[in-house]
This record gives structure tokens, sequence and C-alpha cells, in this order.
């Protein structure tokens, strides 16, 4: 009896270590599979916050950049120290772009041409000589100016500078207008304005102006024999305005003979007309 309950004993003992091994191997299992989850979970979140911190840099990267499609929302807060600093470059840019003019997509300089051309237009009704004046002193002021954006920005004669455009276009008009005395016995200046430029505008004068405007950009974009050179050899401020200068004088120049030979050709039309 002893050696059958022995053997009973060891049968017992041996049925509960089978069942009792599969659960620990279960249990181990399922550790093993939630540990390889658990570092699985890790690498990626590595990986993603890597990615993340790079996708970071690369924008914060592109925003500070010197660029005008800045975030608001990722830039800085400006200081009062750093309003204060900017403050001048924002008054230099509205001059230098002629109003924000010359940061037009297409054509800058014929649209900043264009406005200088409105903006000039009362002043050369008033006086021709006020207006070449101003474009002298507003050319010497454009070169100072100029140059002190070039030695901030670290570039030169950028396509959204249009004032010495505004300058150029102002002295072929002033020129031009000068140089065509028929224009201004039409004006009286005591009138309204309104009825000055009714007045203008029947008389056909505007189609002076508009030349003005026209040879001034041919000559502009064109650039022949001096204009070119100046524009070639110097840099800086003088550099970006002389040329303009150079090709509004001879735009105003060209336009006087254009109309003195318009003149010509319609007198010898008439004369045989009789």
């Amino acid at each position: 009896m002893p050696n059958n309950a022995q053997a009973l004993e060891s049968s017992f003992d041996k049925n509960a270590k089978s069942v009792s091994e599969p659960e620990d191997s279960t249990e181990n299992k399922v550790q093993n599979v939630s540990c390889s989850q658990a570092a699985r979970r890790q690498d990626l979140g590595d990986k993603n916050g890597a990615l993340q911190e790079q996708t970071w840099a690369h924008t914060r990267a592109y925003v500070t950049a010197d660029s005008p499609q800045q975030s608001p929302f990722l830039a800085p807060k400006p200081t009062p120290e750093t309003k204060k600093a900017q403050s001048p470059q924002t008054l230099r840019v509205v001059f230098l772009s002629v109003l924000y003019s010359g940061r037009s997509p297409k054509a800058p300089g014929t649209a900043g041409s264009a406005l200088s051309v409105l903006l000039g237009l009362p002043i050369l009704l008033y006086s021709a000589q006020t207006l070449f004046l101003l474009a002298c002193l507003l050319g010497i002021i454009a070169v100072r100016e100029i140059d002190k954006w070039e030695a901030y920005s670290k570039k030169h004669d950028e396509k959204w500078i249009v004032i010495d455009e505004l300058v150029g276009v102002w002295l072929a008009m002033s020129i031009l207008s000068y140089g065509n005395p028929s224009l201004w016995l039409t004006i009286d200046k005591s009138a309204d304005i309104w009825l000055t430029m009714s007045t203008l505008w029947h008389e056909g004068h505007f189609a002076h102006i508009m030349l003005a405007f026209v040879l001034f950009r041919v000559f502009d974009i064109w650039k022949p024999s001096i204009i070119g050179r100046i524009d070639r050899k110097l840099k800086g401020g003088l550099g970006v305005v002389l040329d303009d200068v150079a090709a509004g004088i001879v735009a105003g120049a060209a336009g006087i003979l254009v109309l003195f030979a318009y003149d010509v050709a319609a007198g010898i039309i008439s004369a045989r007309a009789y």
C-alpha cells in the first residue's frame, strides 16, 4: 500500500508539472510579445520625434530666411527695439518702391513708371521746371538711400527698386514738355484742375506725356550706348540711378525730335493740300 500511495503521488506530481509548464510558457510568450511591441513603439516614437524635429528645423530655416513669405506664427515676436530698428527700413522700402508699385509681380519697372507719371502730372501742370528740379533732388536722395539699402540687404539693383524709374520718367516728361511750348499755351493755372485735364485731353497733349513714358521705357530697357555702359560700370546707388537719368534725358530729347518731325510732316501735308 505505501508503494501504491507513492506511485499515485508521483503521478499526481507529474500531472501537476505538465499542467503548470504550459501556463508558464504561455505567460513567457505573452511577456515577450508585449516587450517586443513596447520596443517597437519606442523605436517608432524615436523616429517620429526625429522626423518632427527635422521638419521644424527646415521650417525655422525657411521662415528666418530673407523672404517675403515669413510665417507670422513661427517668426519671433518683435521687441520695441526691433520695431524701432525696422521702421526706417519700412519707410525706405516705401520710398524706393514708389509706394510699393515696384512690388508688382509682373513688370515692376513699368508699373513704377506708370505710377510715377500719375504722381508727376499735377506737378507738370504747375511747372515743367519744378518737375525737373524735383527729379534731380529725388535722384540725389535715391542714390543715398539705395546705398544704405544695399549695405543692409547685400544685394545690388533689386527689381522692386523703382525710384530710379520715377527720376527718369520725370526728367523725360519735363524735358519733352519744356521743349513743346504749345502745351503750356493752353493751360490756365487759375482754372479748376479737372477743367485743365479736360482741356489737355481734348487738345491731344496727353499723347505727348504718353510719348515721354513710352520712349523712356524703351531706352531704359534697351540701354543703348552710354546708358548701358553706365549700368555695367557703375555700382551702388549711383549706378542704379544714373542710367535712368541718362535714359530720361535721351527720351525727352528724342520726344522733342519726334514732335518736331511730326509738325514738319503735318505742315508739308497741309501745304500740299492747299
